[in-house]
């Protein structure tokens, strides 16, 4: 029996810390993929041809220190709660998130300037690991009972989507009326610094108001332990983080700079586009939540990947021939799917492992898919476009017919064994 969480109003609090930081995490994803021309234009020497691909290389970097992050904090939230660790992780991801706004460019020092980028990119993947899995942890301890649990723990995604909003409603303002080369420096480096500071100052303070204990069995090595006896349910977990990683990094950082790169649409054209479609299609991670609570997991989640895999070559052939209403269409078709999906993980993977080693397992498996298989979308997909425009759309198409064959042959070990209609 779960223990539920004292007031409505300390959950409340919770949900709102919870959903701040998960907020904060993909507002700077968006910033920085978003900005991604004007970071290469800004830490790179003017006549460098690959410095798009390398600012994309540090932005798949930063994603190197999330296994490492999610062992620490995972282990801290096993043995000490989760509150601790998702304060520090805070405190650490606003520092860094404003840190890159202050940054020298190239111009101003060189190369020490990528170089300082990578490093605050490799502290921000550090305190990002374990935002994802930690709400959805602390809600299966204390309120898992609740018959709106699923919908609960699709506020993570559903927050994470605000945050692309909010980032690319935000480059497209700040570069309005401006070229990438007549861009004020002050623009571009604004959105960092107050998001950093504003965001992460309420998260902290909110997140101080969280139950501090956590009654379970200790074991020493939670991760050990969880590879010992859980082994197919990681699997399963990486696969899935990694899916919904490359579904997601596909569609706000890959299609974003093809569109501007390839395509010659203006950076402020593609994050207003991005923006609005993204504000359509987010409701649908509450949806999903909602649904597995009334109907049960496996038969949504089998819905949800059944249309990723009907629409996710087609929305991309608009995207790469169509003219600008379709492109609209298109990311929208296929967002709709990737949203759904994307609403019913968290609950999932936190239901999927043992008390004593859920946040160290979940937190994990999730960095590991999205660092392995998400991190590297974008890098990899600009660079098949050079041998077949139509190549990402073909990978992708596969990635999800290998997601449904998993779900169908593993559905038993994506439920919590006491309750199987989660």
């Amino acid at each position: 029996m779960s223990q539920q969480i004292s007031s409505n109003s300390g959950l409340r609090k919770f949900l709102l810390a919870s959903s701040l930081g998960t907020f904060l995490e993909l507002l700077d994803f968006i910033l920085y993929a978003s900005a991604s021309t004007i970071i290469a234009l800004n830490f790179f020497p003017a006549n460098d041809e690959l410095a798009l691909l390398k600012t994309l290389g540090i932005f798949a970097m930063g994603f190197l220190a999330r296994p490492f992050g999610a062992i620490a904090f995972g282990y801290v939230g096993d043995k000490y709660g989760c509150r601790r660790a998702l304060i520090i992780s805070m405190v650490l991801m606003a520092t860094a998130t404003c840190g890159v706004g202050l940054l020298p460019t190239y111009q101003q020092c060189g190369m020490i300037a990528p170089v300082l980028l990578i490093i605050l990119r490799l502290l921000q993947g550090l305190a990002v690991s374990p935002e994802y899995n930690g709400a959805s942890t602390y809600l299966k301890l204390y309120h898992s009972d609740s018959k709106h649990y699923n919908l609960m723990c699709s506020l993570t995604p559903f927050s994470a989507g605000f945050g692309i909003i909010t980032g690319c409603g935000v480059i497209a303002l700040i570069t309005n009326g401006y070229t990438i080369e007549t861009l004020p420096e002050w623009r571009w480096r604004l959105p960092f610094i107050l998001s950093g500071i504003i965001v992460g100052i309420a998260s902290i303070w909110l997140r101080l108001s969280m139950l501090k204990g956590r009654p379970t069995k200790q074991v020493k090595m939670p991760i050990i332990n969880a590879i010992k006896t859980q082994k197919s349910q990681i699997a399963i977990a990486i696969l899935m983080a990694g899916f919904i990683s490359t579904m997601t990094y596909f569609l706000f950082v890959f299609v974003s700079t093809f569109l501007q790169d390839v395509r010659g649409f203006s950076i402020n054209e593609v994050t207003d586009l991005i923006w609005r479609c993204t504000l359509f299609t987010n409701f649908m991670c509450l949806v999903s939540g909602y649904m597995v609570d009334k109907f049960g997991r496996i038969k949504i989640l089998t819905i949800a990947i059944t249309y990723i895999l009907i629409t996710g070559f087609v929305s991309y052939y608009f995207i790469v021939h169509g003219a600008k209403f379709e492109i609209m269409c298109a990311i929208i078709l296929f967002d709709l799917g990737v949203a759904f999906f994307g609403g019913i993980l968290p609950a999932m993977m936190a239901d999927m492992f043992h008390e004593q080693q859920r946040y160290s397992s979940s937190s994990l498996s999730y960095n590991i898919g999205v660092t392995w298989l998400g991190a590297n979308t974008p890098l990899i997909m600009m660079s098949l476009i050079k041998f077949d425009v139509m190549l990402p759309g073909i990978i992708i198409s596969l990635f999800s017919l290998i997601v449904f064959i998993v779900i169908k042959l593993y559905a038993s070990k994506m439920t919590d064994p006491a309750n199987n209609l989660r």
